[in-house]
């Protein structure tokens, strides 16, 4: 396996990959959160997934002394910010990454309120929370209650995971 760090602002590895000795590519990457085109005009896809990009398709001989360059070979992993890829060469000068293990995500909890005022949508009452993310359950259950004491407005208050499953709350299922 080949790690080969994080990529800068502009989603761009910080190392240049040359296939089969000659052909220079840079790797680009869609971070989870975000997304983008697989091709031209394309759906917006969700990341994390990687591409590589060819920069030239032949190189002088010249060195190239701006960016670390590393030679990989076809079926080489590459882990880009955890998540590991398999690197095929379709042609000479041209490769594909495949996401083959996604890192895992640690689960966090959010609090989530429902005040007066909120109303309900299909009878289901609307939920607002911020961006608060509780590393324990615990945690985040403890500051439902500290928020659901000390906000007269608040009706209803529950814990929900990072996937969106509901944990805990005062309104029954509060679904």
């Amino acid at each position: 396996m080949i790690e080969l760090g994080v990529p800068g602002d502009d989603n761009q590895s910080k190392v240049d990959i040359r296939l089969n000795g000659r052909f220079r590519h840079k790797i680009a990457v869609i971070r989870r959160g975000d997304e983008g085109r697989q091709v031209d005009g394309g759906p917006m896809v969700p990341g994390p997934w990687a591409f590589a990009f060819g920069l030239c398709t032949v190189l002088s001989d010249t060195p190239i002394d701006h960016d670390p360059i590393l030679d990989v070979e076809d079926g080489d992993l590459l882990v880009i910010e955890g998540d590991t890829y398999k690197l095929t060469i379709i042609r000479r000068e041209w490769a594909e990454l495949e996401l083959i293990e996604e890192r895992e995500e640690p689960v966090t909890f959010l609090v989530q309120v429902n005040a007066y005022g909120d109303g309900e949508v299909n009878g289901e009452p609307v939920w607002t929370g911020n961006a608060i993310k509780h590393e324990t359950f615990e945690a985040a259950e403890e500051a439902a209650k500290d928020l659901f004491g000390r906000w007269t407005a608040v009706k209803f208050w529950r814990v929900i995971d990072s996937n969106g499953v509901f944990r805990a709350g005062n309104q029954g299922d509060a679904s």
